[in-house]
C-alpha cells in the first residue's frame, strides 16, 4: 500500500509539473491586449552648447550660476542635455541638463550640477529639475518644471531668470558637439522648378527687330 500510494504521488506531481509548464508557455505566446503600451525609451545622453546668437552661449560660472557670455566655446560652455523621452531631440521631450567639469568628462558626479528652477531663477544644483523643450522655428524655448520660461538674465552680468510668457523666453540652438550642428536642420529649400515651360522668342520679347521680308525685285542701277 505505501508503495502504491508513493506512486501516485509521484504521478500526481509529474501531471502538476507539466500543466505549469504548459501555462507558462501560453501565458508567454499570448499577446498582450492593444490597449497595453510597453515603453521601451531609454534616456540619451548628448553633449550639446546652447547658442543663443553668434558666438553668445549660456555658461556654467562658480556659485552655481548660469549667465550669457560671448567668446570661444570652452567647457564652461558644454552641457549633457539627457532627453528623458529617448529619440531625436524634439519639441515636447522632457529632459534635465547636467554640467560637470572639464566638460562633462570627469566621472566624479558629486562633482556634476543640474539645472533647476528657484526663486531667484535658473540655477544648478545636486539634485535637478525636469524641464520641457519647446521648439520655436529651428530654435528652443525651456519650459520649467513650473510652466514658466527659462528667460535672458534681466540684465548684463547676471544670472538667467524666468518668464511667465512664451515672448520673453531665452530661445537658444541646441548644438550638438560631436557633430557641430545644430539638433534642428534648417528647413531644406524647394528646388528650381527647371521644367516649367518657356516662352517662344518673339520680336516681342526678346528686343531684336526681325529681318525685313525678301523680294524679287532686282536692284535698281
Amino acid at each position: 500500500m505505501e508503495r502504491r500510494g508513493t506512486t501516485v504521488k509521484m504521478k500526481t506531481t509529474h501531471c502538476t509539473s507539466i500543466l505549469i509548464a504548459v501555462l507558462a508557455l501560453v501565458t508567454t505566446a499570448m499577446p498582450l491586449p492593444a490597449a497595453v503600451k510597453v515603453d521601451t525609451a531609454q534616456p540619451i545622453e548628448t553633449m550639446v552648447a546652447f547658442r543663443v546668437a553668434g558666438t553668445s552661449y549660456i555658461t556654467a560660472i562658480p556659485s552655481n550660476t548660469l549667465v550669457l557670455t560671448s567668446g570661444k566655446l570652452g567647457n564652461k560652455e558644454k552641457f549633457a542635455i539627457i532627453d528623458i523621452t529617448g529619440g531625436n531631440l524634439q519639441d515636447g521631450d522632457e529632459v534635465r541638463i547636467r554640467y560637470a567639469p572639464h566638460g562633462g568628462t570627469d566621472p566624479d558626479t558629486t562633482k556634476s550640477s543640474y539645472w533647476l528652477e528657484n526663486n531667484a531663477g535658473i540655477r544648478r544644483g545636486h539634485d535637478g529639475d525636469v524641464f520641457k523643450l519647446k521648439r520655436v522655428d529651428t530654435k528652443f524655448a525651456l519650459v520649467t518644471p513650473t510652466g514658466k520660461f527659462v528667460a535672458p538674465p534681466p540684465k548684463s552680468g547676471d544670472a538667467l531668470g524666468v518668464s511667465a510668457k512664451q515672448d520673453g523666453a531665452l530661445l537658444v540652438e541646441i548644438i550638438d558637439l560631436k557633430t557641430g550642428a545644430s539638433v534642428i536642420p534648417p528647413a531644406a529649400q524647394p528646388a528650381s522648378d527647371s521644367t516649367a515651360p518657356t516662352s517662344p522668342s518673339t520680336p516681342e520679347n526678346t528686343g531684336t527687330a526681325s529681318p525685313a521680308p525678301a523680294t524679287d525685285k532686282p536692284a535698281t542701277q
